[in-house]
């Protein structure tokens, strides 16, 4: 397993970039200003294990364990390699880590993880604050199960891209198992734990100098987790502020093994930075002086594209926070470039690799993973590499346009407009260009082109239109590079040729009228453009018309007009034999009525709630007063909603009758509904007195409402039986 490899979540890779802003002018500025911040310790361990005796190798035997911390940036990776034991290999381990101690007793200050590989597919990791005993940290707050679990974060959830960097299960072909965990620490960090420890502040992961772990890894795990539709009981006890969804509900497995320690030593690990600058094959600087290489364009394939003749100069810049040797070792250069020091050369850190080369024809379609290694004294290392490649020296690309839009004949010349200003060298060399036409005059010979703007664009002048004949010919142009690769373009020209008028002037005016004279007059048309024609205008001014303009009164354009009842100038209604009848106090007496039914059941609720058992029918009074006042609110909409002064028409012809009906007859089923809930309420009343054994009161209580009720309920049918049930409208 290698781990100088600069991938883009590879710890040596973030710490690059982490540290490429602090580094100044000088080395010495830069040693001075800039450490290490990442902390790395690789266990290793030999020997066969008694798999059926070692409780410590019963679900895999470890083999070692390589772990990174950056406590800057607060990134932690862990990975674990297993050798099998009888067979079996680990899919899961927890974890808790701190910067000494072994974090077994330290409830409230670290976080536990539970790393779940069952499926190789889609590995879950759960965070939650470790309880300083139990491993059973997912399901409890603290080991007596008192209280609910700390629960952190979940890979489950929506954004855990934005701390879990890696979670992998990968075997190797040596038959070994690889568990690697890589995250953003600072969510662990930041956590504000619901159960502190009263005397150490929250810590939860990573480590600096010393490191201490409680590590145990299993196998045959099984796992289940909570969702958002989960009843079960530890899913259903959640912190304040905290949910469930997502989270461990159980973690078992077959075997398990463990390796606890304490205040293991640890190495600070080095770093490199890379700048560069460029020059293209003219000599001239592409870049600054030193820029970050984090700066370099790289094509699809992650490569930097160099043309042929173009410089690339790079400085490497390896250092060891912990002030020992470094040793620089580089792969993968070109046989042309020059990089100093030698390679494996050991010296003091901060230590300075430099790259210069310049590629050749001969490098053309090659690519180059130039890879600069710094080694401390403790063989920790780290990496940077250059991806470089070489693309062929291309051909010139022609890109001629016609810039005149849909060429059209001029007259006695037409001048058509040509660019080839968008061809270009792709190793932005400089360009020239030879024109060629196929397009003639009239005796034969090569019409002319006038070039322009460097000889990148260019006008052709023809002649033929303007005789009125048509040209399709062709313009090209010839680009070649500095090297003389040349590619050559070509568009078609096509012009009709001009309209000759009567006088035969291209594109004149000049046209024989229909009396046959050129540029003429038409004097000879009658009102119908009939050449010497009879036809006149009548007193509409309508050439050969019948006077339609006339209106009724024979005014011509005049605004008189017959209405619909045959009368000219009338307003329509003289058929329409209509009668009016007004409904206000009839409106007024059904929205009076409606509010008396609403007072009568309020006063029966009332009575129910002084007479009746409370406890019971205080939800039974509160719906019956809403459903009340919901029905008394609509029949007052219902009763105005109906025109105040209803109009009624004999004419069948021009007039519909427009039914009030249905607001009737819905106003009616309410004043129902209102009368019906009183005496239900009533009756409510009287079967509680009969349940306390006192017919009497049941006989007397309410009789006063509900007659009331009655009476409000027949009067509002006799009057609602008042409104004319239809209207008629004549618009």
């Amino acid at each position: 397993m290698n781990f100088t490899t600069c991938s883009p979540k590879a710890l040596s890779c973030r710490n690059i970039l982490k540290h490429i802003s602090l580094v100044l002018l000088t080395a010495v500025l830069f040693v001075s200003q800039v450490s290490a911040t990442e902390y790395e310790l690789i266990q290793t361990e030999a020997g066969i294990p008694n798999c059926a005796s070692d409780a410590k190798a019963q679900a895999g035997d470890l083999k070692k364990i390589v772990t990174r911390f950056d406590s800057v940036s607060n990134e932690f990776y862990w990975e674990a390699t297993f050798q099998d034991c009888n067979g079996t290999l680990p899919n899961g381990f927890w974890l808790v880590t701190n910067n000494g101690p072994n974090p077994k007793g330290h409830a409230g200050e670290l976080a536990i993880f539970y790393f779940d590989a069952s499926n190789p597919a889609d590995v879950v990791v759960t965070a939650y604050a470790y309880n300083g005993k139990n491993p059973l940290s997912y399901l409890k707050g603290d080991h007596a199960n008192a209280v609910a679990p700390d629960r952190i974060v979940t890979s489950k959830a929506a954004g855990s891209e934005n701390w879990l960097y890696e979670a992998s299960l990968l075997d190797n072909n040596d038959g070994t198992r690889t568990l690697t965990l890589s995250i953003d620490g600072t969510i662990l960090k930041n956590h504000t734990p619901v159960y502190p420890d009263n005397i150490d502040p929250w810590y939860g992961v990573g480590f600096d100098n010393y490191l201490g772990y409680w590590f145990h890894w299993h196998a045959d795990l099984q796992t289940t987790y909570c969702d958002a539709n989960s009843t079960d009981f530890y899913c259903t006890r959640e912190a304040a502020g905290q949910d469930s969804d997502g989270f461990l509900l159980d973690f078992q497995y077959g075997k398990k093994s463990y390796r606890d320690t304490a205040n293991k030593k640890t190495n600070r690990v080095p770093y490199c930075i890379t700048k560069y600058r460029k020059k293209n094959r003219f000599g001239t600087v592409l870049s600054p002086d030193l820029q970050d290489v984090a700066q370099l364009q790289t094509n699809q394939n992650g490569c930097h594209e160099l043309a042929v003749g173009e410089n690339f100069y790079a400085e490497v810049l390896g250092d060891d926070a912990e002030g020992g040797d470094l040793t620089v070792n580089y792969t993968g250069q070109p046989a042309t470039a020059v990089i100093t020091p030698a390679n494996g050369t050991t010296g003091p850190s901060p230590l300075t690799a430099t790259f210069d080369w310049t590629p050749g024809i001969a490098n053309e379609n090659e690519s180059y993973n130039v890879k600069f290694t710094f080694t401390d004294e403790d063989q920790a290392d780290t990496s940077c590499e250059l991806k470089l490649c070489v693309p062929d020296d291309k051909d010139p690309v022609c890109d001629l346009k016609m810039t005149t839009q849909n060429p059209q004949c001029g007259g006695l010349e037409t001048i058509v407009e040509f660019d080839a200003s968008g061809s270009s060298d792709p190793e932005q060399g400089a360009l020239s260009y030879s024109w060629y036409t196929t397009c003639t005059d009239a005796g034969g010979n090569t019409e002319t082109l006038q070039l322009s703007n460097g000889d990148a664009a260019a006008s052709l002048n023809l002649s033929l239109p303007g005789l009125g004949q048509d040209v399709n010919c062709t313009v090209g142009v010839i680009v070649s590079d500095m090297f003389q690769q040349q590619t050559n373009c070509e568009v078609p020209v096509q012009v009709e040729g001009c309209e000759l008028d009567c006088l035969d002037q291209p594109n004149g005016d000049a046209q024989l009228d229909q009396c046959g004279v050129c540029n003429g007059n038409n004097a000879c048309l009658d009102c119908l453009d009939v050449p010497f024609g009879d036809a006149k205008v009548d007193l509409c001014g309508v050439c050969d018309g019948n006077n339609d303009c006339l209106d009724c009164l024979d005014v011509p354009f005049g605004d008189a007009e017959l209405d619909r009842c045959g009368v000219c100038n009338g307003n329509g209604e003289s058929c329409l034999d209509c009668g009016e009848t007004d409904i206000t106090q009839l409106q007024f007496q059904l929205d009076g009525l409606g509010l008396e039914q609403l007072h009568t059941l309020r006063y029966s609720t009332k009575l129910l709630r002084r007479k009746g058992t409370k406890g019971r029918n205080s939800s039974y009074i509160e719906s019956t007063l809403l459903t009340g006042e919901d029905i008394y609110r609509a029949n007052w909409v219902l009763t105005w909603s109906i025109p105040q002064v209803i109009t009624q028409c004999t004419n069948a012809e021009f007039c519909v009758q427009v039914s009030n009906a249905d607001e009737l007859q819905t106003y009616n089923t309410n004043a129902e509904t209102l009368y019906t809930l009183t005496k239900k309420t009533i009756r409510r009343m009287r079967r509680q007195i009969d349940k306390r054994k006192n017919s009497a009161r049941k006989s007397r209580f309410g009789k006063k409402y509900y007659q009331r009720a009655r009476e409000q309920y027949e009067r509002t049918q006799a009057i609602s039986a008042m409104v004319p049930e239809y209207a008629s409208d004549c618009s």
